[in-house]
């Protein structure tokens, strides 16, 4: 039912809402400074490797080590192929034929400790950049296009600042970066902690969406990661590449990453952009660290049209070009501002169990907010003073066992819509809008089954909705490894980005979180969701989704919004699960619109 190998997904029926999205992929979907991004759409269905061109294999001393390459020869510019660290000179199936059939020479090698190439002595290790400069010696490459990713992109300012007059361009994708500078890489402890580090390769290199929509695809790329490494190489930089040089590289370049990277989200992408002069850059919808083979279209494609427009014998003009429907997220970011005044109260939900709520009061339609598990009624202070100055009477309460709220007896927990119902009663409400984010996003259908005469709309933000379809869950779950769950929360629900960005704004989610659950609780839905439950559903519907969402990828964002009626569908930028938090401006910018256009009077 997802995109696996050679299977459409369903039908996306969903329209899309673009308040502040781009019309071309030459805009950018947020900027550091006048710096334009590319975004390259996400494709849905994948293939089976296809079939490689034909390429002779050799072995190279490089000194010490005998590293493997393989080269597919001709007349055409040369591209060399330089591997991440989870991969070898196997990894470019979907490259290699496309390159080939579009006249350029192709070559990959394998670097020292990798599949077909020796591990060396640590006495004398050489250098990533001498080790390819041999390579292009002995295949005798005059001038280069020069493509690598990840760890293996770190060699490549390396060789452009010790052999600048060999390059026609460099295409450096999905990389953290060596730029030199110490304050670039202040930020690791919150994007890159212990915890991420001793994750298995293929949660961290592939996305989410990747993973949920392609199984088949994601088992391959473990099979080939299995096999790169014989051993790991510490191999050194040839020159201390510093930020003026990296600055001074006269040699057209590509920085690319997925929306979804763990290591190298956008907003280190820009960061890292600010070093180069002129550089081009992309960020993929849909993809993580392994772009090349979670997208291989739209990289293939975007990195031909950059090659093209860099050949030696002619430059041409024109970017790539693409249609583009997400939601641009913020790159600066304050803290929570001052709150509208609120009436607090409790109410009796039965058994002696009170919940604890906030109610800004007054005349305005009612909105009421539905706290992810992380979170509590405490959470809202991004959201809460921005709907009620746009005239919204704002509620939201703390579930059972969560901040400030009572518990109840673990052998009779009641259940969410029955909760949310006496808390209507007691306020007096008749009709509203409900707005849940994550596990809140389980109660918004839930509600709209039982009580569909009292919403006026529905928003679903971050959140699989409760749905309870076989192979929509079974998805869920797969994405959803035993390595993930172990993660602390505030890995798992913000976003790299934000986590590279803004730690004050991290360390603010993290004690919110903290305070939140003093008793996990879970009761139960009032209804079975299926999808025949959601498809009958009324309700105007607004889904936001988070192109880095490790619970809720666009994948299943798509099949959530198959089965609703005429929904209107998002995807934030720069986001993980937290949308509400990590991306508020985009997020009370599509929220607001959505309410303003379906208020009941």
């Amino acid at each position: 039912m997802f995109g696996t190998t050679n299977n459409s997904i369903p039908e996306f029926l969903a329209r899309l809402l673009i308040l502040l999205s781009l019309t071309s992929t030459q805009q950018a979907f947020a900027q550091s400074g006048d710096l334009p991004i590319q975004v390259v759409e996400a494709q849905q269905t994948w293939e089976d490797v296809p079939e490689q061109a034909a390429a002779t294999e050799g072995l190279l001393d490089v000194g010490g080590a005998r590293i493997w390459y393989w080269d597919t020869g001709g007349e055409g510019e040369p591209v060399v192929l330089v591997h991440p660290f989870s991969g070898s000179a196997l990894i470019w199936g979907y490259q290699q034929p496309v390159l080939a059939q579009a006249g350029y020479r192709v070559i990959a090698y394998s670097r020292r400790g990798h599949y077909g190439s020796d591990v060396g002595s640590e006495e004398s290790p050489g250098t990533g950049a001498g080790d390819l400069y041999r390579l292009a010696e002995h295949l005798g490459l005059e001038k280069f296009h020069l493509v690598g990713f990840a760890a293996g992109a770190d060699v490549l300012p390396d060789f452009a600042v010790s052999f600048p007059d060999r390059l026609m361009s460099l295409t450096i994708a999905c990389t953290i970066g060596v730029p030199g500078d110490p304050a670039y890489r202040e930020t690791d402890s919150t994007l890159l902690p212990p915890e991420f580090r001793a994750l298995p390769a293929w949660l961290k290199e592939l996305s989410a969406a990747y993973r949920a929509a392609n199984p088949d695809g994601t088992e391959e790329w473990r099979r080939l990661e299995s096999i790169s490494k014989t051993q790991r190489v510490a191999v050194p930089a040839l020159t201390n590449v510093t930020p003026a040089m990296i600055a001074g590289i006269d040699v057209p370049v590509l920085l690319l990453t997925g929306d979804s990277d763990l290591y190298m989200p956008p907003e280190r992408l820009r960061a890292y952009a600010d070093y180069w002069t002129d550089p081009e850059v992309a960020v993929f919808r849909e993809a993580g660290h392994s772009v090349y083979w979670e997208q291989p279209e739209g990289f293939n494609r975007l990195l031909l049209d950059f090659l093209r427009r860099n050949s030696a014998r002619e430059r041409i003009s024109g970017q790539f070009g693409g249609e583009v429907n997400t939601i641009p997220g913020q790159s600066e970011w304050r803290p929570e501002p001052e709150q509208a005044p609120v009436e607090e109260g409790y109410v009796d939900v039965g058994g002696g169990v009170r919940l604890w709520y906030w109610d800004t009061g007054g005349e305005g339609e009612p909105v009421i907010l539905l706290h992810p598990y992380t979170g509590s009624a405490a959470i809202w202070g991004y959201q809460q003073p921005v709907l009620a100055g746009a005239g919204f009477r704002v509620i939201a309460y703390s579930r059972r066992g969560h901040y400030r709220s009572d518990a109840g007896p673990p052998d009779d927990p009641g259940n969410h819509v029955d909760d949310l119902h006496a808390l209507v009663e007691h306020l007096g409400l008749t009709r509203f809008h409900l707005v849940g984010s994550a596990a809140g996003g389980f109660i918004v259908p839930d509600y709209a089954a039982s009580y569909p005469e009292h919403l006026i709309s529905m928003t679903i933000a971050t959140s699989t909705g409760g749905a309870v379809d076989s192979d929509y869950t079974a998805t869920f779950f797969r994405i959803r490894t035993p390595e993930i769950v172990e993660l602390p929360h505030w890995i798992k629900e913000l976003g790299p980005s934000y986590r590279a960005s803004y730690p004050e704004g991290v360390q603010r989610w993290r004690d919110l979180e903290a305070q939140s659950v003093h008793r996990v609780m879970r009761p139960p839905a009032k209804n079975r969701l299926t999808w025949d439950v959601y498809e009958n559903m009324r309700t105007p519907a607004l889904l936001i989704g988070a192109d880095a969402d490790m619970y809720m990828p666009p994948t299943m964002l798509r099949e959530l919004a198959s089965h609703l009626r005429d929904p209107e569908v998002v995807t934030i930028v720069d986001s993980g699960h937290s949308a509400y938090w990590e991306q508020y401006e985009a997020f009370n910018s599509v929220l607001l619109d959505f309410l303003q256009r379906h208020r009941a009077n």
